[in-house]
């Protein structure tokens, strides 16, 4: 297991780590108590260019992290796209001709709306209708005045 500086040992009896040289010799060997304790101090014990190893009854564990990273093989990142590709004026052109078709059918479509909400309401007369002339009670007749006698 791959120890860093946010790992941590754990063990219950306590352990022993050991460094070791890249040719396999034994540098040195740390007793570490028993508990939680973290790897930053022993990772900064170690010579350079030896690894450390872990002997008996210690446990790394790992900090959790939210971010996994995943190794992936070769030729991962390859799309088999065209690299060449350039898009053609032809290209251009159908997207801005598609971009102003949809502004036209967005501008219809409030249009119409808009007509049919005016054909909706109610229309209040301009002009009153000429009311019909009253009609004569044929009951009750005028009444004229007539003419003094001289």
């Amino acid at each position: 297991m791959n120890i860093t500086a946010k790992s941590s040992l754990v063990s219950a009896k306590g352990g022993r780590i050991e460094y070791v040289s890249p040719d396999g010799e034994l540098l040195r060997a740390v007793d570490v108590p028993p508990g939680i304790v973290s790897a930053l101090q022993y990772l900064q014990l170690a010579p350079e260019g030896a690894t450390m190893e872990i002997a008996e009854g210690i446990e790394v564990v790992s900090p959790r992290s939210s971010v996994g990273i995943q190794e992936y093989g070769e030729g991962a990142f390859e799309s088999g796209a065209n690299p060449d590709f350039r898009p053609t004026s032809a290209t251009t052109n159908a997207l801005q001709m598609a971009l102003s078709m949809r502004k036209l059918q967005s501008m219809s479509k409030t249009i119409d709306a808009r007509m049919s909400a005016l054909q909706n309401m109610e229309r209040i007369p301009q002009n009153p209708a000429p009311s019909p002339a009253p009609e004569t009670d044929p009951v009750i007749e005028p009444v004229t005045p007539e003419p003094d006698p001289a």
